[in-house]
C-alpha cells in the first residue's frame, strides 16, 4: 500500500465527501441524508480510503447487512453496493480500488461477522472482481417482460377469490413470507426487512399490493413494484400458490396503467420460485434491461461455497439499482 494512502472503516461526518466522490464517478448525485439512511449503524459496513490529509475519498466499497437462512443455518450476507473508485486518483493509486475491497474483506467478512457477499456490478467491474478479489459467477438472470394493456384484455373475463389493497405500511407482513424451499438461501423478509429495503411513499416510489382472504385478514399474497416511466418494475412477488399470484397481478394491472405504466419489467435467476408463473402473469422472456453480472464470495469455510452458489434464488428484491 502506497504510504500516504489512509484506509479505515467509513465515519458518518464524512458521507459529505462520500457523496461527492460519488458524484464525480457516476455523475448520479445522492443527497448525505440518503447516505445516511443506507449506511446507518448496523444497517450497513464500508470502507473508505484516503490520500493522507485529503477529506477527498479516493475509493469506497460498502455493503448493505441482510440476515439469511440455508439448510438451517443461520447466515450474514452483505449486499455490495456503491462501490466506486474517484477518476482523480486512478492514476496515482491504480489499485486503490482492490486494496480498499480487500480491506474491507480482512476487516468485516469472515465466520461471526459477513459470511457471504454477493453483487450485481457492471461487466468491468465483474472482470476486475474476479481477477482481483476471487468473485464467483452466480447463474446469469432472465428477464421478463409483459405489456399491461395486452394482459388486461386477455384477462378481463377472469375472476378471482380474495381482496386486493394497496398498503401504505407493509407492518402486515409480520414474519409470514416464508421459503419456498429450505434448500435455498433465504433472506429474511420479515416486515422490518422489507420496510429497509422498500420504503413507501418516498422519493423512489415503491407501491405495495397485498392479496387477502375475503372473509379474513389472513394474508394469501404481497407486490412490491415500482413505475418509472412508462415501466413498472416488479420488484418482488410472492403468493401461497400460483393461482393467488395471477388474480394478485392482474387486479393491480389497473393501479400501475393509471400512473402512466405501459409494460413490466422483471428479472429472476432460473430457479426462481416464480419462474414457471411469470408466462401466467403475461410475462415473456426478454432482453436484459440492465447490464448487471450476478457474483458472490464466501468467507466462511464451513459453508460449500459452490453449493452455495447454486441455491442462491435471486429477483429485484435482491438488487439495490432499483
Amino acid at each position: 500500500m502506497s504510504t500516504d494512502l489512509v484506509i479505515r472503516p467509513l465515519e458518518s461526518d464524512e458521507l459529505e465527501c462520500v457523496a461527492q466522490g460519488f458524484a464525480s464517478a457516476f455523475h448520479v448525485y445522492r443527497a448525505p441524508a440518503e447516505w445516511r439512511r443506507r449506511f446507518a449503524p448496523g444497517v450497513a459496513s464500508a470502507m473508505v480510503a484516503h490520500a493522507q490529509g485529503d477529506e477527498m475519498p479516493l475509493a469506497f466499497y460498502g455493503a448493505t447487512l441482510h440476515d439469511a437462512s440455508w439448510r438451517g443455518q443461520a447466515v450474514q450476507v452483505g449486499h455490495i453496493v456503491d462501490v466506486f473508485s474517484h477518476p482523480d486518483g486512478r492514476q496515482a493509486h491504480p489499485h486503490v480500488f482492490q486494496q480498499t475491497a480487500k480491506a474491507f474483506f480482512d476487516h468485516f467478512c469472515g465466520p461471526g461477522k459477513i459470511q457471504v457477499l454477493y453483487g450485481f456490478p457492471s461487466r468491468g467491474h465483474s472482470r476486475l472482481g474476479e481477477r482481483y478479489l476471487d468473485y464467483r459467477n452466480l447463474a446469469a438472470p432472465t428477464w421478463h417482460g409483459c405489456d399491461l394493456a395486452q394482459l388486461r384484455r386477455d384477462m378481463a373475463a377472469v375472476s378471482y377469490a380474495g381482496r386486493v389493497v394497496e398498503l401504505s405500511s407493509l407492518d402486515c407482513l409480520g414474519e409470514r413470507i416464508r421459503p419456498a424451499n429450505a434448500d435455498w438461501l433465504h433472506f429474511d423478509m420479515s416486515a422490518a426487512a422489507m420496510v429497509r429495503r422498500f420504503p413507501l411513499g418516498g422519493q423512489a416510489g415503491y407501491r405495495a399490493f397485498a392479496l387477502f382472504r375475503t372473509a379474513a385478514d389472513e394474508l394469501l399474497g404481497i407486490a412490491i413494484v415500482r413505475v418509472i416511466g412508462d415501466t413498472a418494475w416488479l420488484m418482488s412477488l410472492h403468493a401461497a400458490q400460483p393461482a393467488l399470484a395471477v388474480g394478485l397481478w392482474t387486479r393491480l394491472v389497473p393501479s400501475l396503467q393509471a400512473t402512466g405504466a405501459r409494460r413490466a419489467v422483471t428479472m429472476i435467476s432460473p430457479a426462481h420460485h416464480l419462474g414457471a408463473v411469470l408466462p401466467e402473469l403475461g410475462f415473456v422472456t426478454t432482453d436484459a434491461a440492465l447490464a448487471v453480472v450476478p457474483t458472490y464470495r464466501v468467507f466462511d469455510d464451513s459453508l460449500d461455497a459452490i453449493a452455495l452458489g447454486h441455491h442462491f434464488s435471486y429477483d429485484l428484491f435482491h438488487m439495490d439499482i432499483l
